[in-house]
């Protein structure tokens, strides 16, 4: 009843912040239903902001952050016209233009193209925005633009993953197979575990009748995520607005995905942990532990994560690649605990979903030389598929190589 009273009175707040030239500004935009809205943290976020933005109706950065705010929380629609009010009043700004470019370029990428050109103008070297631009003239079939854009911030920045992909994605389309191959592999040696890459190298290799390497890349499609997060240092610092539960989680796994693992800890112990059955958040958790070296706490966690993630009937909760990031984060924390046959099983569970997984290979390999089993290590090595591709493979059976003449000398 107290949760539902405070919900109300910040409703009531929340609509009654219209006095003034910025309250009578905020009356003629798009507002969002509120009705179903139960987050006391949010419904307060929105009634400062409407409050900052009726006090200072000629701050482009109040209604970005209104905007921003709607943005994250699922009412895109509503915030494009906030980020347009932003920029009108500050038209000389570049990150006004860039948000509202960015939220325009999947829906309306005619506009969005527009918009990002004037940003460009203004600020030219932000990869970011060159990656967008090419994104919405790519979806109005502009190709030949949608190149020059991904060049563009492939001459700012020469490791731009995206950028690679995108000149990659378009050669394809254009049926220029081996210029494509050349160009996605230069991404995967920066990234090698995105399943958007694997796919496009599996139709490349099809197109060149190499089977077997279309089918490895196919099965490495299924196993990697399908998407993955450009660094933006702008639309993070848009994103920081978040003030649910789902977007502390949210925010915890975007540094996971940049592997900083403080950030990721620091968003997700907002989170009231009491009662949490959901597996992701403590696989999460549990890897945000393992990355600051709290390997006991990260162990506790990531076995909650696997209890949660078990059903009856032997079914799992999660998704495959989930289950198989938290075997193979498990078997890591017990390495680094020292727990070798713990560390021996989880790695094991790990490589029955995805047998050239290389982080797992890797560790099984080091596991079975700790435990004094080197020629097995050296054998699992020279018979996984992966060996000769990656270069972190290659290494280990060398160096292991090198023990095994080391030790017939001796």
């Amino acid at each position: 009843m107290t949760r539902l009273h405070t919900t109300a009175l910040l409703v009531a707040l929340f609509l009654g912040c219209n006095n003034g030239s910025g309250g009578r500004a905020l009356q003629s935009l798009p507002q969002p239903d509120l009705s179903q809205v139960s987050e006391p943290q949010l419904l307060a976020a929105l009634q400062k902001a409407r409050q900052v933005i009726a006090l200072t109706p000629d701050s482009a950065a109040a209604w970005v952050y209104l905007g921003n705010l709607y943005f994250v929380h699922g009412w895109e629609e509503e915030a494009i016209p906030y980020y347009q009010r932003a920029a009108k009043t500050d038209s000389k700004e570049f990150r006004w233009l860039y948000y509202l470019g960015r939220a325009l370029h999947e829906k309306e990428p005619a506009r969005a193209a527009e918009v990002l050109d004037r940003a460009l103008a203004l600020e030219a070297k932000y990869p970011p925005a060159y990656i967008y631009c090419a994104y919405a003239h790519r979806n109005l079939g502009r190709l030949d633009k949608a190149r020059h854009y991904f060049e563009q911030a492939l001459e700012l920045d020469p490791k731009n993953y995206f950028a690679l992909l995108g000149l990659g994605q378009l050669a394809l389309t254009a049926r220029q197979f081996e210029v494509a191959r050349q160009i996605l592999q230069k991404a995967l040696a920066l990234d090698p575990k995105r399943g958007e890459l694997h796919s496009a190298l599996s139709q490349v290799a099809l197109a060149l009748g190499q089977d077997q390497a279309a089918s490895r890349h196919a099965q490495a499609a299924r196993q990697y995520i399908k998407t993955r997060n450009m660094p933006d240092p702008l639309w993070q610092r848009a994103v920081q607005v978040g003030a649910t539960p789902y977007w502390f989680a949210k925010n915890g796994e975007y540094y996971l995905s940049q592997g900083n693992f403080a950030a990721a800890l620091n968003e997700l112990a907002k989170l009231d942990s009491e009662g949490e059955k959901n597996p992701l958040y403590w696989c999460n958790y549990g890897t945000a532990l393992l990355g600051v070296k709290r390997t006991e706490e990260a162990i506790v966690a990531l076995e909650r994560a696997l209890q949660l993630a078990h059903v009856p009937g032997g079914e799992s909760r999660i998704a495959p690649r989930d289950m198989l990031r938290l075997y193979s984060t498990l078997g890591q924390a017990q390495l680094q605990a020292g727990d070798l046959n713990k560390a021996e099983h989880f790695m094991q569970e790990a490589l029955q979903l995805a047998p050239n997984m290389v982080q797992a290979v890797l560790n099984m390999a080091l596991i079975y030389n700790y435990q004094g089993r080197l020629d097995e290590a050296i054998a699992f090595l020279q018979n996984t598929a992966s060996a000769k591709e990656h270069p972190q493979i290659s290494r280990l059976l060398d160096e292991l190589l090198r023990q095994r003449l080391k030790k017939i000398d001796q």
